[in-house]
């Protein structure tokens, strides 16, 4: 499994450029799966509801099932081992790519995660370089230039940088048709 790891400021266009990715790699026959990280506490469960009254129970893990979509709601230990634990999930699952927004200081330091920056200055580079490990292979933002790392614009070069996505991700590396049969 593959991650692409789409790191960026506050209103810096990250779920924009992620949802774009998701879309594109879908369309392409490749398997999607995505997570985001929220800097603040958020929870899906509503106080008084049932499920929530199983969790102040005591219950340590409460799932829920309904016709249209299944939830698991629990406690983190650590952020970085709740990550490693969900992509762990996702590759039991048979995803072929990961997009995770954000997760800066986790997914910004592994070699082996695709960085994308999301960026509205220049200078945003330069600062998010100083702390990322390589692969950093573009950065989006209007009219944002610089000479070593690529940089597009989703509304005129999204195509590109798809094209160079899936040859960073590999063709043989999961990619599906409908029928299941790996795209040559």
């Amino acid at each position: 499994m593959k991650i692409i790891a789409v790191i960026g400021g506050k209103n810096s266009g990250k779920t924009r450029t992620a949802t774009f990715l998701i879309r594109e790699l879908t369309s392409a026959g490749y398997r999607v799966a995505s997570i985001k990280h929220i800097h603040h506490s958020f929870t899906m469960d509503t106080q008084g509801k049932d499920t929530w009254k199983m969790r102040e129970s005591g219950a340590e893990i409460v799932s829920s099932i309904s016709p249209n979509e299944v939830a698991i709601l629990r406690k983190p230990n650590s952020r970085q081992s709740e990550l490693e634990k969900i992509l762990a999930f996702y590759e039991s699952e048979g995803i072929d790519v990961t997009v995770a927004e954000g997760f800066q200081d986790t997914l910004g330091q592994r070699g082996d995660a695709i960085k994308i920056l999301t960026v509205r200055e220049l200078d945003e580079v330069d600062k998010y370089l100083e702390n990322i490990r390589p692969d950093v292979i573009v950065h989006t933002g209007a009219g944002v230039v610089r000479a070593d790392i690529p940089a597009f614009s989703l509304d005129n070069d999204g195509g590109k940088l798809i094209s160079l996505l899936m040859e960073r991700i590999g063709k043989g590396g999961g990619c599906r048709n409908i029928g299941g049969t790996p795209q040559a």
